[in-house]
């Protein structure tokens, strides 16, 4: 099934910061874009300044006045897959529960005010742990993760919900971590709802995904997340095994505590209708979507 991504293209701006100043009779206001730069092996540049950014504007060259590694409270969505393993494969259940703690000691390590929500998907998806930043809390959760006896998942649904869930929460810093297993879909819901609610959440999808080791195919899931990751400044890793989860879930943690908060100015007045942003060094630029 196809259907429409410009709903999940994200051009707007993320945030507006500082005043307005008139230069040359013309006012001015500074704007503000949330943005991650990554090397070919998906590992964060860290030590870029206002100089290393290039921001335009419907064509137009904008003055960048500042870049830095912001360390903004975040909000972060949690999804796992928990559907049964085919007959004669060992369950990840180990693999998944490490990775998740080394995922949330390491976002919680670089931005301690990190409040985490952790949901499982398999016949339906399930709230294990509303947002919370106490690291006894979500050690609980993660240690009690265990296989389901359904063997397909209702993970665009599950997405839906933690989009809802993610969109009530304060500041720009929004992130949603989806981790699947190459489980069926059993979802009824049309991708495109999934895409236009995880684009109101205004967060940041980044998908790691293992591959089916039972010859499952889930086309539509699939289609969605390289979509919705693309669209919302996020990145999708695949891995063969599960024992690649920790290594993924690590190199999520590190782009994602590793964002620039860049500021420009531009003459006050109607939004633009594209933003292209760049730096000179780095090989992905991925902006955050917009938050009013």
């Amino acid at each position: 099934m196809r259907f429409k991504s410009t709903h999940v293209v994200v051009t707007a701006f993320v945030a507006v910061v500082g005043t307005a100043i008139v230069v040359s009779g013309a006012t001015q206001v500074e704007r503000g874009l949330l943005m991650t730069v990554l090397d070919k092996d998906n590992n964060p540049v860290r030590d870029l300044t206002a100089k290393d950014f290039l921001i335009y504007e419907d064509g137009v060259r904008r003055e960048v006045t500042g870049a830095e590694l912001t360390t903004a409270p975040m909000s972060i969505s949690i999804l796992v897959d928990t559907t049964k393993s085919p007959p004669g494969v060992i369950e990840p259940t180990r693999d998944i529960r490490t990775a998740l703690l080394s995922f949330v000691q390491a976002v919680q390590a670089a931005v301690p005010s990190t409040e985490v929500a952790i949901f499982e998907f398999a016949g339906a998806g399930v709230l294990l742990r509303s947002f919370t930043s106490t690291p006894e809390d979500l050690t609980k959760s993660i240690t009690r993760i265990v296989p389901n006896q359904r063997i397909n998942a209702v993970m665009l649904e599950t997405l839906i919900d933690a989009a809802k869930d993610i969109r009530k929460r304060p500041g720009p810093r929004r992130v949603i971590l989806t981790i699947d297993r190459g489980s069926g879909e059993s979802s009824r819901v049309h991708p495109q709802k999934v895409a236009d609610e995880v684009l109101l959440s205004g967060a940041s999808v980044w998908a790691v995904s293992v591959a089916s080791t039972s010859g499952t195919v889930a086309p539509d899931r699939d289609t969605l997340l390289d979509i919705v990751t693309e669209g919302t400044g996020g990145v999708r890793l695949t891995a063969q095994l599960s024992s690649a989860l920790e290594m993924m879930t690590e190199t999520v943690a590190a782009a994602i505590t590793s964002q620039y908060l860049v500021t420009y100015s531009r003459p006050d007045g109607p939004p633009s209708k594209s933003v292209v942003l760049a730096a000179t060094r780095g090989t992905k630029f991925l902006r955050a979507p917009w938050v009013k």
